[in-house]
């Protein structure tokens, strides 16, 4: 499906963001639709990675050229 720019994008994100105490590097975790989806990854971080402070920041996208994709 193509984009049109008479279309409008609004849509809630909530991204994970992980520090590392150990050597003070920060990451995002990844980028959930609601903040339940969000709040289960951070808890399975936190058991993972348990030197690391791991937060949630809630966001809203307001067009779909906003939204890019990293991986490592």
């Amino acid at each position: 499906m193509k984009l049109t720019t008479d279309k409008k994008l609004a849509a809630n994100a909530y991204v994970i963001s992980q520090y590392s105490k150990i050597d003070q590097h920060s990451r995002i975790i990844g980028v959930y639709p609601t903040m339940g989806h969000a709040e289960r990854a951070r808890a399975r971080q936190d058991e993972l990675s348990p030197q690391s402070i791991n937060s949630i920041t809630s966001t809203t996208l307001y067009d779909a050229a906003d939204l890019d994709l990293y991986t490592d």
